[in-house]
């Protein structure tokens, strides 16, 4: 899958940088269990943290900024809902 490099974003919980692909998405993977995934807004993914720190003690969650958002790898071209998705699935693999 690719490495991982942990940073601290803003106020925010500290960031994986994980390798999807060519691309390096910024990902919060907490928890185990059965796997939710907090897919961000037009705005940012910083918003779904609170939600998702309420629900890891059940649940393994996810919140990542999709490519072109946080600091994830800017999106070269128009983005698309299939890559978006693939990147979403192979998170879940990881």
């Amino acid at each position: 899958m690719g490495s991982r490099a942990s940073k601290q974003l803003g106020q925010g919980p500290a960031m994986d940088l994980i390798r999807v692909g060519a691309a390096g998405l910024e990902v919060l993977d907490e928890g185990s269990g059965e796997p939710i995934v907090f897919i961000q807004t037009a705005l940012t993914a910083d918003e779904l943290f609170p939600v998702a720190d309420q629900l890891r003690d059940r649940f393994r969650t996810i919140v990542y900024h999709r490519r072109g958002y946080g600091n994830s790898t800017p999106i070269a071209g128009p983005g698309s809902i299939s890559l978006d998705a693939a990147d979403c699935s192979t998170l879940l693999e990881a």
